[in-house]
């Protein structure tokens, strides 16, 4: 754990961001390869924790895997190990103990996979005998997560049947399902979405590779940084402009913020508007972009307009509770929420954020650090509890900053928190 405490900058915001590779890309990029035997090192991966973690576990497959705090290759290796001969102990940390798993599992085991909770039922860790899945007709919940079915759907070209997978809900997060059919069809999958299910005809994945975009998952942070800016001009490099990644929305929503964005030779520039029409009462459904959320709820406290997001219960099952850890910073700074769990509704209220001089927390997760950070443009200086957990998705994020002027201070805190 490394603190740090950051000191905004004092000039106009103005500079060339460079974004990481993709990491929900180069995740399912990595299975693709692994399932058709193809070198792992022909790919521009992202350096985010997650991916690098990822592959080095494909890379070597030891029986007992031990998938951190990775949610996404946690899930997706249970699918993977579930059709790969061998036996395996897959394991994660601590908060993965508690992040449901079972949809997933009751999913595969349908198709024929030999799983095992090695602890409490619908969690990790698990104990897997891989083998080849004889597929057909499965159902599967995707409420909770759009990786359960991207995780089996990776797999299906591989069972003897091929898959016919009926969603029996309404899945989260369509947009990272829709990556995953568009990345299988590029690898010559014949895969078709009707209505609730999803054909997968067998098959095999074609040799070749595929160029990964940059995160627009990232860029939300330098899109809430400039709105939260009275003057900006960034450029954010190697976004792709026709991208399969559902989180380019947010270049759409963050007109409603007086953010203005065009794609030029240099990248995609960012630049504050000066023209009136702020929206006053923000609303929002979140279900297909919950990785949105920190960036869109700062931004909207940052700015002191009332904000209502919905569609967001997944948060509670992210690296940390997203939910109750901005609630519960923001509410440090000043700002006012509730959260109507019955009605899935969060509401900002509408108030000045004011200067705090005690740590923030980070809750060991990545995203709000990155949306509290911007934060420093209106309450001044502030000091976070962990700069370390960037490195899980974003590791030159703070490096970046820099580049904006915004001075991060590494420092040795003895507080508690």
């Amino acid at each position: 754990m490394k603190p740090l405490i950051i000191h905004p900058p004092k000039n106009i915001i103005d500079g060339e961001i460079d974004l990481p590779a993709s990491k929900s890309i180069a995740n399912r990029l990595l299975i693709i390869k692994a399932l058709s035997d193809q070198p792992l090192s022909g790919l521009k991966l992202s350096n985010s924790a997650d991916t690098v973690l990822l592959h080095s576990i494909l890379e070597d497959l030891p029986e007992n895997i031990d998938a951190g705090d990775a949610g996404t290759a946690y899930r997706f290796l249970t699918g993977f190990l579930a059709a790969k001969n061998g036996h395996w102990i897959l394991n994660g940390s601590e908060r993965m103990l508690f992040r449901p798993i079972g949809p997933l599992v009751d999913a595969l085991i349908e198709a024929g996979a030999d799983i095992n909770y090695m602890d409490k039922s619908g969690y990790p860790p698990l104990k897997i005998r891989g083998k080849k899945l004889e597929g057909g007709l499965v159902t599967i919940d995707g409420e909770l997560s759009s990786q359960f079915i991207t995780s089996i759907l990776l797999v299906a070209p591989y069972m003897e049947q091929g898959l016919k997978l009926v969603l029996s809900t309404k899945p989260s997060s369509i947009p990272y399902i829709q990556m995953t059919i568009e990345l299988m069809r590029r690898f010559g999958i014949n895969v078709r979405w009707e209505d609730d299910t999803i054909v997968v005809d067998p098959g095999a994945y074609e040799k070749k590779n595929v160029e990964v975009e940059a995160d627009w998952s990232a860029a939300s942070f330098f899109f809430e940084l400039c709105a939260l800016s009275e003057q900006c001009s960034i450029q954010l490099k190697n976004l792709a402009e026709e991208s399969i990644q559902g989180d380019s929305l947010i270049s759409k929503l963050m007109n409603d913020f007086k953010v203005n964005s065009v794609f030029r030779d240099s990248g995609l520039n960012l630049e504050k508007s000066v023209s009136e029409g702020q929206v006053a009462d923000f609303r929002m459904d979140c279900n297909e972009i919950p990785d949105l959320v920190p960036a869109l709820v700062c931004t909207a406290a940052g700015l002191g307009i009332s904000a209502s997001f919905s569609g967001i219960y997944t948060l509670q099952i992210k690296e940390s509770n997203r939910i109750i850890a901005l609630q519960t910073e923001l509410r440090k700074l000043g700002l006012r929420s509730d959260y109507n769990a019955q009605e899935d509704m969060l509401h900002i209220h509408k108030g000045q954020l004011k200067p705090y001089k005690g740590i923030l927390r980070t809750y060991n997760d990545h995203r709000i650090a990155m949306a509290l950070a911007p934060l420093s443009l209106l309450c001044g200086d502030l000091h976070l509890e962990d700069g370390d957990v960037v490195g899980k998705s974003f590791p030159s994020f703070w490096e970046q900053l820099e580049k904006l002027g915004f001075i991060i201070e590494r420092v040795s805190i003895k507080n508690e928190i």
